[in-house]
């Protein structure tokens, strides 16, 4: 954490524009690699990996040194950083100088830029309360946003104070994380005890802090095998300004349904926690139960066979096969995949299965226009619905909040931490339940089908 860059310190916490390039060439020459503000609380939120030996550069309170010495430092040496911008400050000399509007629209339009609200006038917020505190932290978020044209989706707290009753408005204001800082020590974004509480470090231990820095505890290599003792958690993250609703954790199992019902009305008096609309389906009757390609639900304990004439038209596409230990993605064979005996030479103990419409992420990769080949509507913006497996072996089952089409939706979900993903039936299906009540944008239209998530049991670990 930096505060002001000026050719002549005037306090302690100032810092020269030479020696600020000496500290990045010392970053460099250590071999640590600075990240974003959005690569970090993805990793904090979901355990993706992050590069070795990060960094988060963060200047705070919007000084002109931002403009004229930082930011041609971030461009030379092409790191990213975080600007935390107190609005009341911008363009008025409050004692020192100040970055200008059109200075920070300038840096805002820079991929390297991450813009973080400092509250309105760099108040002690513990000491406000209601209107006043609400003010600061909405109207503050509401003008960047105004004048920048950019999202705000972080938040940093003026002088690092803040308590329980100031978070839980921060986060109630619509950031998705905020960083402190501690007057005694810093501490590693690793032992941080929330998403609105990221501890940092000040510039004058960046010594001490990079010789142990370090990308976090590898995560475990799952194969095709599931975690199965995780809890179940609802997070709701934007990536790239794309809304996403995930639902992580759990056992993952289907319900075949008699007929349509919307995803809630289809896991009431279960045991399922959530779920997500699953296999495409026949619209030829408005009641048919039909799944387009074979299906095996936990729910029926039956395999019901596709039709050998839609069949052809499905090979390629992801096999989705459940197990109590094992989730496969396997290639649809019509020949070899449209009997039980055929899925049960997959996975023997399967008891769940279907055809999904297509890979999203395979293997960690976003997948390529090319690979979707001729499937109908995968390069329009629609709402859509999927599921898979994240780097820690979690299950997930999940929705876009605003339209997207399937490829960059596989690049969202493989930045958000998917090592498997496939596609579900989408557009005006669309739609997930969790704890008893749906969470889509609008009244999807019921289905037939969907993939749901179970508590964990105890004594189930890694299998």
């Amino acid at each position: 954490m930096y505060h002001d860059v000026l050719p002549e310190k005037e306090v302690f916490f100032d810092i020269t524009p030479q020696e600020l390039e000496a500290e990045f060439r010392k970053i460099q020459e250590q071999g640590l690699t600075p990240v974003s503000m959005d690569e970090l609380v993805m990793h904090l939120k979901t355990g993706i990996p992050l590069p070795e030996k990060p960094v988060l550069l963060s200047f705070d309170d919007g000084y002109e040194g931002h403009y004229l010495y930082v930011y041609p430092l971030l461009r030379q040496f092409q790191y990213p950083a975080v600007f935390g911008i107190y609005t009341d400050k911008v363009g008025k000399r409050m004692g020192r100088s100040s970055l200008t509007w059109e200075q920070l629209q300038e840096m805002a339009s820079d991929p390297l830029v991450t813009i973080a609200s400092h509250t309105l006038s760099h108040s002690d917020l513990t000491q406000l309360f209601g209107d006043k505190l609400d003010q600061e932290l909405v109207e503050s978020k509401r003008i960047l946003e105004t004048e920048l044209g950019v999202p705000i989706r972080y938040f940093v707290y003026p002088e690092g104070k803040f308590d329980e009753r100031v978070t839980a408005r921060v986060e109630a204001a619509g950031y998705q994380a905020a960083l402190i800082m501690r007057n005694a020590e810093g501490k590693y974004a690793g032992e941080s005890e929330d998403l609105m509480t990221i501890e940092r470090f000040g510039m004058s231990e960046l010594e001490g802090a990079i010789a142990q820095a370090n990308g976090g505890l590898a995560l475990p290599v799952w194969g095709d095998r599931l975690v199965l003792n995780a809890p179940i958690e609802l997070n709701s993250i934007t990536v790239d300004d794309i809304p996403l609703v995930m639902v992580q954790g759990g056992r993952p199992v289907t319900i075949h349904a008699k007929s349509r019902y919307r995803v809630h009305e289809i896991i009431a008096k279960t045991n399922l926690v959530a779920a997500v609309d699953g296999g495409f389906f026949s619209l030829e009757f408005l009641d048919s139960n039909t799944v387009i390609g074979p299906v095996l639900s936990q729910s029926t304990q039956q395999f019901v066979p596709g039709k050998k004439g839609e069949n052809p038209l499905l090979a390629g596409r992801p096999l989705v096969l459940i197990s109590p230990q094992q989730v496969r993605f396997v290639p649809f064979d019509p020949e070899r995949h449209n009997a039980l005996a055929g899925i049960q030479r997959e996975l023997g103990s399967v008891t769940d299965a279907f055809v999904a419409a297509a890979w999203l992420v395979k293997d960690s990769q976003p997948q390529t226009a090319a690979s979707f080949g001729n499937l109908y509507g995968f390069d329009y913006e629609r709402d859509r619905a999927f599921w898979g497996i994240d780097q820690q072996g979690r299950p997930v089952v999940g929705i876009t909040h605003a339209q997207v089409d399937s490829v960059r939706l596989g690049q969202l979900l493989s930045q958000s931490g998917l090592r498997e993903a496939v596609m579900l039936d989408s557009g005006a299906s669309t739609d997930l339940a969790f704890e008893g009540r749906s969470l889509g944008v609008f009244e999807a239209r019921p289905v037939p089908h969907v993939v749901g998530l179970v508590a964990p049991q105890p004594g189930l670990g890694c299998k």
